[in-house]
């Protein structure tokens, strides 16, 4: 296909420049430097921005914060050894260094969970109910979980859009066959993302807005509440595709279709550990059902559907030292291969995998009560 492409025809990657100043004689070219590729990806997640509602930025305060999504520092310091967790860092070095296959590595609780999305004033008074406060299953406390879970998502997704020609760059020096398939996995990324930014936009517009009236009448929310802290922890908002138990919700591979957007939220609030899932009631039509499916497994099964869905749909996961190397090689295994499969259908612009059981359990965390919150 290449060969037989004029010199100055438009260049079959799509890149809208002539094939001789694009993909011509690039299989000559020097690879990209992993470590050009890792300076560009640390600038585009360390991007300063604000996420309260732009009609709030009037009173920002000008200085962003390093905002911790799982809320209060005493979650992650209630699971931590020496004050560190065990976390996936997917940088581009990590990635190329192991070949996809990232294992977990300690991480200081400073580190972890944290993003630039908020000024320091809207940072505390947006979150002051859920920061300063027993967590008491209020409906403005489960929409502010989801608010900022929301939050560090979109900031996610726009970083990853904006490295678009970084991860088309990774075929430079490679073999015409490679330089096709890299161009084809970065398309269908690109098609991903954007569609999940347009239905971040909309769900978040739906959030501003009652944020903005202090109105939360169309939260809905299934909480989960255990006797301590939950091992693993994470904030991080969804689309979920089937049920715990493989029904299919919804098909995100239709691009046009508007995708119903679920959060989730695992935390200690010094009393009791909590996992909260919030979602608007626009989204019913697809949540209710992915609750349901949850509302239905046993008390002593619940935990091991927990840590399945983190690790299948989240890659922001912190974890309890003493926990991760409690468990065997094959429970060790399972969660990786989770977590590794993940970052694969990252690359493809895919949102996730099956959560059904694969026969590996966990150790029980115990269990207080489960909660609807709605209407």
């Amino acid at each position: 296909m290449a060969n037989k492409r004029g010199r100055n025809e438009p260049c079959w990657c799509g890149s809208g420049k002539k094939y001789k100043r694009c993909h011509l004689n690039r299989e000559k070219d020097d690879a990209t430097s992993p470590w050009e590729a890792e300076k560009q990806m640390r600038k585009s997640f360390s991007v300063k921005t604000c996420s309260a509602p732009k009609r709030w930025h009037s009173e920002c305060s000008g200085q962003i914060v390093q905002a911790h999504t799982v809320p209060k520092s005493l979650s992650l310091r209630a699971i931590a050894r020496e004050n560190h967790v065990y976390g996936y860092e997917l940088s581009f070095s990590k990635l190329n260094k192991y070949n996809g296959k990232v294992p977990p590595e300690l991480i200081g609780v400073n580190r972890a969970s944290t993003f630039t999305g908020f000024c320091g004033v809207h940072d505390s008074k947006i979150f002051a109910p859920v920061e300063t406060r027993k967590f008491e299953s209020s409906k403005e406390q489960c929409f502010l979980l989801a608010y900022r879970a929301l939050a560090r998502e979109i900031f996610t997704k726009n970083a990853s859009a904006s490295l678009s020609d970084v991860r088309k760059s990774t075929d430079r020096g490679k073999s015409q066959a490679e330089q096709f398939d890299i161009q084809a996995m970065a398309l269908m990324f690109d098609i991903g993302t954007a569609a999940g930014q347009k239905d971040n936009a909309r769900h978040l517009a739906e959030m501003d807005a009652c944020l903005e009236n202090g109105r939360y009448d169309g939260v809905r929310s299934y909480i989960i509440q255990f006797d301590g802290p939950p091992p693993v922890m994470c904030s991080g908002a969804f689309f979920p595709q089937e049920t715990i138990h493989g029904k299919k919700l919804q098909d995100l591979s239709d691009v046009t279709a508007e995708a119903d957007l679920i959060t989730l939220t695992s935390f200690y609030d010094g009393e009791s550990g909590f996992v909260v899932f919030t979602w608007l009631e626009g989204s019913d039509g697809t949540c209710c059902d992915f609750v349901e499916s949850l509302s239905l497994i046993p008390d002593e099964d619940i935990s091991n559907a927990l840590v399945r869905l983190m690790f299948e749909y989240f890659e922001n996961v912190f974890i309890a030292p003493d926990w991760w190397e409690s468990l065997s090689e094959d429970q060790q295994r399972a969660l990786n291969s989770r977590m590794w499969g993940l970052v694969d259908r990252l690359k493809m612009g895919k949102e996730s995998g099956s959560i059904q059981p694969d026969g590996i359990d966990f150790p029980q965390w115990k269990l207080v009560k489960r909660e609807l919150v709605c209407g």
